[in-house]
């Protein structure tokens, strides 16, 4: 039996302490024990423990990939409890899913020239000079908790860059199209993508490596997008970045793919998007 537990980690009178009370930590490395722990202000009995692992506050509960960059990414959308799950819809500066997604519903102006956050030119709005969403317009931030945040432009050009990406119309036979992001085993591979067949791009790929989904890796569903009405699920994918467009304020940056090539491109920040959380420990 393994027993994963919330580290739970309080900071009092500059000493660490750990709301994991363990018995028997002399005989535990003798074998399989039954042992006593603490937790969410219960007692709990483990037994024929072998092994115990922590997960640290930042994470909150959500499963954090290495993919050997500058962030760990979450291993699911937000909003999904499963790696193939779509996950919610968030508007650019958003917090909270809904139904449709246009500029009359938006939080921060009701059209392209009456933003009222998040804005460098004066056509576009009202200035406040702010390119990067703050935590409490974070829907990462406010729905994973934690240390959780939407990925700057950098991150996400980082993960398209630095990883093997691969489409799949089937991931892992739960009928869920999207890219598959391998962490790379060898640098040749990194930035090299395996286009959709039929797609203008697609053509024989030459790794240094071979992958499986037993490897390391993410899944990007192509959950499409929302722009008043739900449209291109399992053939469009756009994700959101946390960096406002500057050459464009109604824009911010995203990572797209459609019939394009997969790329960071302005988008909508009206439009409801996926949101993909990274954790920088």
């Amino acid at each position: 039996m393994r027993i994963q537990l919330n580290s739970n980690i309080q900071i009092m009178q500059g000493k660490i302490i750990l709301s994991v009370l363990l018995c028997l930590l002399s005989s535990f490395a003798m074998g399989q024990q039954d042992i006593w722990y603490w937790r969410d202000g219960e007692f709990y009995k483990g037994e024929s423990v072998d092994s115990i692992t922590f997960t640290k506050p930042g994470d909150n509960g959500h499963i954090a990939v290495d993919m050997g960059l500058s962030v760990k990414w979450a291993a699911c959308n937000v909003g999904a409890s499963a790696t193939w799950e779509t996950g919610e819809y968030y508007a650019w500066g958003e917090t909270e899913a809904k139904e449709k997604y246009d500029w009359y519903r938006y939080k921060w102006g009701t059209n392209e020239s009456s933003i009222t956050k998040y804005c460098t030119l004066e056509t576009n709005g009202t200035i406040d000079n702010i390119v990067r969403l703050k935590g409490c317009d974070d829907a990462a931030r406010m729905r994973m908790g934690g240390a959780w945040r939407m990925p700057t432009k950098a991150e996400m050009r980082e993960l398209l860059s630095g990883c093997y990406w691969q489409w799949t119309t089937d991931y892992d036979g739960h009928g869920t199209a999207g890219f598959i992001v391998y962490k790379a085993k060898d640098n040749a591979d990194k930035g090299k993508i395996k286009y959709p067949t039929g797609h203008f791009l697609d053509k024989d790929v030459t790794l240094a490596a071979s992958y499986s989904l037993e490897d390391t890796h993410l899944f990007l569903p192509a959950a499409g997008r929302n722009d008043g009405q739900t449209r291109n699920v399992n053939s469009d994918l756009i994700y959101w970045t946390s960096s406002l467009s500057e050459n464009d304020n109604q824009y911010s940056v995203a990572l797209y793919f459609s019939s394009s090539d997969l790329n960071m491109l302005g988008w909508s920040r009206a439009y409801g998007s996926s949101v993909r959380a990274v954790l920088q420990e």
